[in-house]
């Protein structure tokens, strides 16, 4: 039995013999979750492997068998140890191409509102401090609307880090994003969360990467040297080393 996640933090097992594809498992789970079958040339696997200063993710091609990627991963493991370094490989179904759904359509909802919730809180999108705030008072009705105030205001502050991406955690104090999310979320207003999430994805529809593909990347220096653009400088647009390129 293979454990198989979701962005959403939650897991579940499908079975995996010798033989069994990429393919066949994410049907599988696909199924057992009762997602729409037709829909699966839109997700994928995506292998997660989390270090312990970053976590990476990459495209698993669906042919491979899943008992050889298991071994590989072994492997890297073992091989990590020898470095007193501990990596830990987990499978994530994912959406891989995004696609329109009916408003009402409860799967289709849920699986792109988690995918962007996480791109959100991990800090891939470029948003203002007023989105930043408005989109954790959605999430926060989302996870602990049902609960007694001080249970949310409890959960708000023992989870801030999943609710307010890092990059813009540090602007401010743990205490003051709280009491801002905990401001707005006063003036949210939503029947169940399938009208929340709807919510949510409404207000970063706008955002450049909202619902684009998005790869961990190494910039190459050498590729781009002043004889090959119009600005006659080496990396002109100031490209970090280690990026993130999304593609819509």
């Amino acid at each position: 039995m293979l454990p198989i996640y979701f962005y959403s933090g939650a897991s579940t097992t499908v079975p995996c013999e010798s033989y069994t594809t990429v393919r066949d498992l994410k049907t599988m789970v696909m199924r057992k979750l009762q997602l729409n079958v037709s829909r699966v040339p839109f997700f994928s696997l995506f292998e997660v492997c989390i270090k312990p200063d970053r976590m990476e993710e990459r495209y698993i091609n669906e042919s491979d068998k899943v008992c050889d990627l298991l071994s590989v991963w072994q492997r890297e493991i073992e091989d990590a140890k020898k470095k007193n370094l501990k990596w830990e490989f987990k499978m994530y179904l994912k959406l891989l191409l995004y696609y329109k759904f009916n408003e009402e359509d409860l799967d289709s909802v849920t699986m792109h509102y988690v995918q962007t919730n996480f791109e959100v809180v991990k800090g891939r999108m470029i948003i203002d401090e007023a989105l930043v705030v408005k989109l954790a008072a959605v999430q926060l009705f989302i996870n602990s609307g049902h609960k007694k105030k001080a249970d949310i205001e409890q959960d708000l502050k023992t989870d801030i880090r999943n609710y307010v991406a890092s990059r813009y955690l540090k602007q401010s104090t743990p205490d003051i994003w709280v009491a801002k999310i905990l401001s707005e979320y006063a003036s949210v207003s939503f029947r169940n969360q399938l009208e929340a999430r709807k919510g949510y994805l409404e207000l970063i529809k706008d955002n450049d990467l909202y619902q684009s593909s998005q790869f961990m990347c190494v910039y190459n220096e050498s590729m781009n040297t002043k004889n090959n653009n119009s600005q006659g400088e080496i990396n002109p647009h100031h490209i970090p080393k280690e990026c993130i390129v999304g593609i819509k």
